[in-house]
């Protein structure tokens, strides 16, 4: 009875070892399978993501590099802009001296004038005048114009090219003989006024 009792119970560990061993193959099978497939799930969302990453990378420096070049493009049209500028505004002044230098050359030659950047030769209406310094002058000092002639004032003889008094104590004041100390004339002499 004992040894039909054991050898049942043998059986029994045996079934039951065997039954074990299928359940654990079956599951470790199904694990296996799930464990796949979860490594699978993985290593798509990795590459996933990593060519995200990758496209980010690369849209972020062709960003970054458009704006440098923008950047750049612009700061050399700044510069180029000041450049000019500055040229432009040294040419001018260049310009404008030496035209200043030609009419100063100009001025100082007796008969010429400086007009729209050119040294003219200026013929003045009136006899005896000459262009001096861009204006048409008697040539004698004091001298008054009467009739289109340059003539010495009345009582005014000339002396070196300059119109002088005959009296001594008188000068030219705005074209007239007039005695010095604000005196008449009473013959050939000045005297106090009465």
């Amino acid at each position: 009875m004992l040894a039909e009792n054991t050898s049942n119970v043998i059986d029994n560990i045996r079934q039951n070892s065997t039954n074990l061993e299928h359940y654990i193959i079956s599951n470790t099978s199904e694990i296996e399978q799930i464990m796949l497939s979860n490594l699978s799930q993985l290593e798509q969302r990795i590459i996933s993501n990593i060519t995200t990453l990758q496209a980010n990378i690369q849209s972020n420096m062709r960003a970054s590099e458009n704006y440098i070049l923008q950047r750049t493009q612009s700061d050399i049209q700044s510069m180029k802009s000041y450049i000019q500028s500055d040229i432009n505004r040294q040419d001018y002044q260049i310009r404008n001296i030496n035209e200043q230098f030609a009419q100063f050359q100009c001025t100082r030659v007796a008969g010429y004038v400086f007009k729209e950047g050119k040294c003219e030769k200026k013929l003045c209406p009136v006899q005896g005048q000459f262009v001096i310094n861009g204006i048409c002058q008697c040539v004698w000092l004091n001298a008054i114009v009467e009739n289109k002639t340059c003539a010495c004032p009345s009582n005014a003889r000339l002396l070196n090219s300059i119109c002088v008094c005959v009296i001594e104590e008188q000068i030219i004041q705005n074209g007239v003989c007039e005695c010095i100390n604000g005196g008449v004339l009473q013959g050939l002499r000045c005297v106090p006024k009465p």
